[in-house]
């Protein structure tokens, strides 16, 4: 059982955490150094690039949004969603591969 401030690695057996931070969720989801590098690094290039454009236009969303410029955050904010949903999609299959490879499986 791991601590309440600590967030254990994805894989199955790992006994691997990370410090939870203040603004991670209940839901927040690690993959140990090991374990990461045992996935594609295509697809952890895509899911960090994924990443870095959502968040690129979310500040994009809250400056926009802060200068009342709403029909342009409309479209940012839309655009934030599509990254995010991207990356989710992409951390899926990442979590999936270093499971797998982990278990000897792939």
């Amino acid at each position: 059982m791991t601590k309440p401030d600590r967030i254990p690695c994805v894989v199955p057996f790992c006994g691997r955490t990370a410090k939870r931070l203040p603004d991670d969720g209940p839901d927040t989801e690690i993959i140990c150094g090991k374990h990461y590098r045992l996935a594609d690094k295509r697809l952890r290039k895509a899911a960090s690039l994924a990443r870095r454009r959502g968040n690129r236009f979310y500040e994009k969303y809250k400056a926009a949004h802060e200068t009342k410029q709403f029909e342009v955050a409309d479209e940012l904010f839309h655009q934030c969603r599509r990254y995010a949903r991207i990356h989710m999609w992409l951390w899926s299959r990442i979590k999936k591969q270093a499971i797998e490879a982990a278990a000897g499986i792939a």
